[in-house]
């Protein structure tokens, strides 16, 4: 059996972590240089804080205990994490991947949110998993969850399975722009989906 519910401290974080990482193609892994090692550090540190990264913003699919999908948003009160030098001693390159992909991606978009909207940061389902309707519920839940609340999120253009799907879900496109898409890599051109109550 599938249980949605929010991600709590004894939640199964090491499938948040994996599942985070392994289903992004470019933000997560730009991060730490694609050093899965020390992402796994930073995040261990980063879901216990109010940061975009809390473990409090998480919504988990879980099956036996384990993360199978998850939605991870980020609302108002949400922050930047500090330099990873401030968390955890790193060398200065690696300091470097990790304070680009705070400045160009994470906080243009936190400064747009305010109290009216949530963003969506994360959907993911663990690749096994899919088309057995794990992300359907997951985005159920955020909708019944904050009813009163604009919701959006980005998608690249290219993923039209994942623009179906939000369409779907009552999700219309409201903007078309290039978007970063991590380091070392031409901006990728991406949709802006939102869903008003």
């Amino acid at each position: 059996m599938i249980n949605i519910t929010k991600a709590e401290s004894t939640s199964d974080l090491d499938g948040i972590i994996r599942l985070i990482y392994e289903t992004d193609d470019y933000i997560y892994p730009s991060m730490c240089n694609s050093d899965y090692e020390l992402f796994e550090i930073i995040m261990k540190k980063l879901l216990f804080g109010d940061t975009i990264f809390s473990y409090k913003n998480i919504i988990i699919a879980c099956e036996n205990y384990k993360t199978i999908g998850l939605l991870l948003y980020i609302d108002k009160n949400s922050k930047l994490p500090e330099t990873i030098e401030n968390i955890i001693g790193v060398n200065k390159k690696q300091s470097t991947d990790f304070d680009n992909v705070m400045e160009e991606y994470f906080k243009p978009l936190l400064s747009k949110i305010n109290d009216d909207y949530l963003y969506i940061n994360n959907l993911c389902v663990n690749i096994e998993k899919r088309r057995c309707g794990i992300a359907g519920k997951l985005i159920n839940h955020l909708l019944q969850t904050f009813t009163n609340k604009k919701i959006v999120l980005d998608c690249l253009e290219e993923n039209t399975a994942a623009i179906e799907f939000y369409l779907k879900w009552g999700f219309k496109i409201t903007d078309r722009f290039l978007g970063f898409a991590g380091n070392k890599q031409e901006p990728i051109s991406c949709l802006k989906l939102e869903v008003i109550p």
